[in-house]
């Protein structure tokens, strides 16, 4: 079972990437659309060898044609054939990193026997559903990249698809603005975190809890305002050991017929929150921007800027 308020200190930074390093990329999670895929493809090809799982390329979803099996539509395949192109890509040594094809839904219904199976030190970039497995690499001791799936990457900021590689090469982390203080303060610890319903839905779980001291980014999409109230509300005992919270974007979250918008939200929580110190605007998650967050790293909080060592 996974226990993230206790990771080793600090978790291992995976070995870098060089131009022409082979990479795998995965389904956890969802079949991914063939257009943004194979275009997010073609951007990985541009630096680094790439390597599809043959699960991933027999989920992709093409107009007009429905994928058909003894698993839910929703899911890129059978949880053991999914879990196994994932572990297969971490087993290989001649694989040094892992991207995500897509979120979705998945991840959760995997993430115990990945954390067991798939130990070696080497990234895994994505975001969203990949939360979860996320989770698990920072409590086994390694870090992990935050950062866009595969499907995202052609369409990603240039900004941000810089700092990826610089990430992933070995460079120092590009820190991250945090242009809104809700609760002042500042704040160091490692930074643990990423889609709010998936770090409720594991804490829900009994496994996981804000790391003491920790710094927890959160994000999410398609979360009405007082579903995002309810979600935070209700993780709030996992945050109690935490020792900042940065929040990023909230796509898709229109309000309803009371006119509470996801900002009412945010400052809502910080006010029943005063001694945590929490900022908020920052450039990731599913909006525009998605900068890389390496998670398991030690950040620093102050001055509007979250910087990672």
């Amino acid at each position: 079972m996974l226990d993230a308020s206790k990771p080793p200190s600090p978790p291992a930074r995976p070995p870098a990437l060089r131009r022409g390093s082979r990479v795998a990329v995965v389904s956890p999670s969802g079949p991914a659309d063939w257009r943004p895929f194979w275009a997010g493809i073609a951007w990985l090809r541009g630096r680094y060898e790439v390597v599809v799982a043959a699960a991933t390329l027999e989920s992709l979803k093409f107009p007009g044609f429905a994928l058909r099996g003894a698993h839910p539509g929703y899911l890129a395949g059978a949880d053991e054939a999914r879990l196994a192109s994932v572990e297969e890509a971490f087993a290989d040594r001649r694989i040094e990193a892992v991207f995500a094809a897509r979120g979705g839904y998945g991840a959760p219904r995997i993430v115990e026997e990945f954390e067991r199976r798939c130990t070696a030190s080497k990234w895994l970039v994505g975001f969203s559903d990949v939360t979860s497995l996320h989770q698990a690499r920072v409590a086994g001791g390694h870090m992990s990249l935050h950062g866009a799936n595969v499907t995202g990457l052609a369409a990603a900021h240039p900004a941000d698809r810089r700092a990826l590689l610089a990430a992933l090469e070995g460079e120092a982390f590009h820190p991250l603005a945090t242009p809104r203080t809700l609760n002042p303060g500042a704040a160091r610890g490692v930074v643990v975190g990423g889609n709010l319903a998936l770090v409720h839905a594991e804490a829900a779980a009994g496994r996981w809890r804000a790391p003491d001291g920790a710094i927890v980014v959160l994000e999410d999409v398609g979360e009405r305002p007082y579903r995002i109230d309810r979600l935070l509300t209700t993780l709030g005992p996992a945050l109690a050991t935490a020792g900042a919270v940065v929040f990023g974007d909230f796509t898709e979250a229109m309000p309803g017929p009371d006119g509470v918008t996801v900002d009412d939200v945010l400052e809502d929580f910080a006010r029943r929150n005063r001694a945590l110190p929490m900022v908020a605007g920052g450039r990731f998650g599913h909006g525009a921007r998605n900068a890389p967050i390496p998670l398991g790293a030690v950040g620093a909080l102050s001055d509007g800027w979250l910087r990672f060592s």
